[in-house]
């Protein structure tokens, strides 16, 4: 396999990619923008005469240019794989479940990073990146993520498709931000402190302790976007709230 630019699928990602023929994944924005920046335009870097890497500029107080991780192109697609028989025959977990003759769970998968170039079975996969925060995202995002409105109606009749179709909107987009909590909300250590990239400001973790400062004449200090400084662990808390991600368009030629 000749190509080198790559994407790592989590397995709900692989499932659903095999059973369709486009889908949305979405990954944070690192590093995420200053506060105070808003998302203007996407742009391409010419190195050398060649458009090489794609960039995004976001301009407010102050302004940035950050480097997208995965610009739009052409990419293979790595999954969690297991090589089986004899060399060269691989397996991926997103076929299903393997069993042992007697009936034991198979276990012994590999993770997508692992994956040699040669058993990558999606290649050619165009890719189309976009940068929206969190709390953009549309119901029809939701749709091509892999959230289907018809799971979340309600088991009782409701004399009102609208008010059903609302409650039901309403589940999913709770289930969406409970998922993205479960990911990304809890702090991990990053350089001398901790960062965390929470769905919102109310959904900052809970144990993340407040520091407040006072100036030698008194006057609160003002701490970043919202006049407070967290720690964790006796370490500072870096919290991107509502926080930039690249939604990647993935289609099958």
């Amino acid at each position: 396999m000749a190509q080198t630019n790559i994407i790592c699928l989590t397995d709900q990602e692989a499932g659903q990619f095999s059973k369709n023929r486009s889908m949305v994944i979405l990954r944070l924005l690192k590093p995420q923008p200053p506060e105070g920046c808003d998302f203007k335009e996407a742009a391409e870097v010419l190195s050398n005469g060649a458009s090489e890497v794609g960039i995004i500029g976001l301009f407010g107080r102050p302004s940035c240019i950050i480097t997208l991780r995965y610009p739009s192109g052409v990419y293979g697609l790595r999954e969690t794989w297991v090589e089986v028989g004899r060399k060269g025959n691989y397996d991926y977990k997103s076929n299903g479940t393997i069993y042992y003759p007697n009936g034991e769970v198979f276990t012994g998968w590999n993770s997508p990073v692992t994956m040699p170039l040669e058993a990558v079975r999606w290649t050619g996969i165009e890719v189309d990146t976009t940068v929206k925060r969190v709390q953009e995202l549309t119901f029809e995002d939701y749709q091509d993520i892999g959230f289907i409105l018809s799971d979340y109606l309600p088991s009782k009749l409701i004399h009102s498709s609208i008010e059903a179709d609302s409650e039901a909107y309403s589940k999913l987009n709770q289930t969406f931000i409970t998922q993205f909590n479960s990911l990304h909300a809890k702090p991990v250590k990053k350089g001398d402190g901790y960062v965390c990239y929470p769905y919102g400001r109310e959904d900052i973790p809970g144990k993340a302790v407040i520091k407040t400062s006072t100036d030698l004449k008194g006057n609160k200090i003002d701490y970043g976007w919202d006049g407070k400084t967290y720690t964790w662990e006796g370490k500072q808390l870096t919290i991107h709230a509502n926080p930039y991600l690249m939604v990647l368009r993935l289609e099958k030629k």
